[in-house]
């Protein structure tokens, strides 16, 4: 097991309040100290009332001090509940001060993108054929990887491991937070650039994310999908979706339980149903981690195309591999559901919790790239994300306050290593390029959450607990999910 490194920050939960570990721990020491103060009040009250019912020799004297006493504690729970409520509106005040500061970011990203855009259409004005040759020029030798990847497997796999080497070689500045922020902030800026070219300055304000949010990551995702499908990369095919093992379980409780039982190997998905006599059956679902990073879709859902098809907001294959592995469990639009993904699966998590098919009870997300996915406000979310991962922050900016967010520096100890939970075919080992994304150090961060006492974690605990109590039987179902190429039947 790795080192936890350091302590966490809690932030969102609706608010704009940042809770630091010193924060949290002095704010719960307070309010339990005014808690002993009302006890102590109640002692000396019920003590007050046997003086004064037998009346003893200097009873008058010890009732008067006994009231003394109680207005001097009354005094100091006065002074304490001020203490706890200056220690919050402290994490208010950083919170909106960092929450000013994103935003002044984002938008500052916007013009510069816009103004970058509007250059580039200026240009290709004024230079006409003569822009439109070069930008082919440039472009072809790209467009000619990509589709001579997409046509001999062998040869994309040694272009990817070229480019794995270069990423090894260079890893470092990639879990620097200062360039995880700029990447954050900067994908959020696609549509802008793009936009600016061909759409006035107010009208693309109007359309893009400080406005109406019609243009976004999204859009850009969806360009990206369709100009992959032009050289045969980044397609989308259907799913097939089949029981692999079936085991009894117990209800998972906490955050720990949750994140302990998120698919590792073959089966990306694990489905427990709870059972209770005389009410209808409940069910988590736990989505495991992307496989494989080649950008052409083999076999496997778990994949590249899949998280670019579920940054386009569109329904990507391991999308619908989930849907269909909740129905062939016995899911339905009506069915209580708590969902716990990581990476990929944190995303389709959240996808599921937003569309409104499903009556989700809560949702816990690790190192998930979903920070503009919209889930309800009613839907308890816990999100934990390291500051030195890099891949959450490909998610853009947060598009809401409502998930409760948790977050640390994974490696501010220096430790390394891992296990490499989340690499798999085609992807050597991810956890050597992006060792903050390893899902052991989520789990340590879960389990930081875990013993937390700040009031939001514990609320949010509390809510995706409720599905599990009670149940007296539990089926655990883990399933294989594989893409079917068109044409071809169901494959196994």
């Amino acid at each position: 097991m790795v080192s936890m490194g350091g302590g966490i920050t809690v932030s969102g939960g609706g608010t704009v309040a940042v809770s630091t570990p010193a924060i949290i721990a002095q704010a719960a020491r307070l309010d339990d100290l005014q808690r002993e103060l009302h006890r102590c009040s109640g002692s000396l009250r019920a003590i007050d009332r046997g003086v004064g019912a037998g009346e003893p020799p200097g009873s008058a004297d010890a009732a008067r001090a006994i009231d003394d006493a109680r207005v001097l504690l009354a005094q100091a729970s006065g002074w304490v509940a001020l203490l706890a409520a200056g220690l919050r509106a402290g994490a208010e005040t950083y919170g909106v001060g960092e929450h000013g500061t994103a935003s002044l970011a984002q938008s500052l990203a916007a013009q510069w993108g816009m103004a970058f855009g509007e250059v580039l259409g200026f240009a290709a004005a004024v230079a006409g054929p003569a822009l439109a040759a070069a930008a082919v020029g440039v472009s072809a030798p790209a467009l000619a990887v990509g589709a001579l990847a997409a046509a001999n497997p062998r040869t994309g796999a040694a272009l990817g491991l070229l480019g794995r080497r270069f990423v090894l070689e260079n890893r470092g500045i990639l879990s620097d937070p200062r360039f995880i922020d700029l990447v954050r902030t900067s994908v959020m800026t696609g549509d802008d650039v793009a936009g600016g070219v061909t759409q006035p300055p107010a009208l693309l304000r109007l359309l893009g994310d400080e406005g109406l949010g019609i243009r976004g990551l999204d859009t850009t995702a969806a360009g990206l999908a369709a100009a992959g499908g032009a050289v045969g990369v980044l397609r989308e095919t259907p799913v097939s979706v089949k029981v692999a093992a079936t085991s009894a379980a117990v209800p998972a409780m906490g955050y720990v339980a949750r994140a302990a039982r998120i698919p590792e190997g073959t089966a990306q998905v694990r489905i427990d149903r709870y059972q209770i006599p005389g009410r209808p059956d409940r069910f988590e679902v736990y989505i495991g981690g992307t496989r494989d990073f080649s950008p052409t879709a083999t076999d496997e859902p778990w994949d590249i195309t899949s998280n670019v098809a579920g940054a386009s907001l569109d329904d990507s294959g391991a999308y619908r591999a989930v849907e269909e592995a909740l129905r062939d469990a016995g899911a339905d639009a009506r069915s209580p559901l708590v969902i716990t993904g990581y990476s990929l699966g944190g995303s389709v998590g959240a996808a599921l919790a937003a569309s409104g098919d499903h009556n989700v009870q809560g949702l816990l997300t690790l190192g998930a790239p979903a920070g503009q996915v919209v889930v309800p406000a009613s839907v308890p979310w816990v999100a934990l994300e390291h500051n030195d991962d890099l891949l959450p922050a490909l998610g853009g900016t947060r598009a809401s306050l409502d998930p409760v967010i948790v977050s640390r520096l994974a490696m501010g100890d220096g430790a390394d290593g891992g296990t490499g939970a989340d690499a798999g075919a085609g992807a050597g080992r991810l956890d050597e390029i992006f060792p903050a994304h390893d899902l052991d150090r989520y789990r340590d961060t879960a389990a930081l959450a875990e013993g937390s006492t700040e009031s939001r974690l514990r609320a949010a605990r509390d809510a995706l607990d409720t599905v599990g109590a009670g149940a007296e039987r539990v089926e655990s179902m883990w399933f294989v999910a594989r893409r079917t190429p068109p044409g071809k039947g169901t494959v196994e």
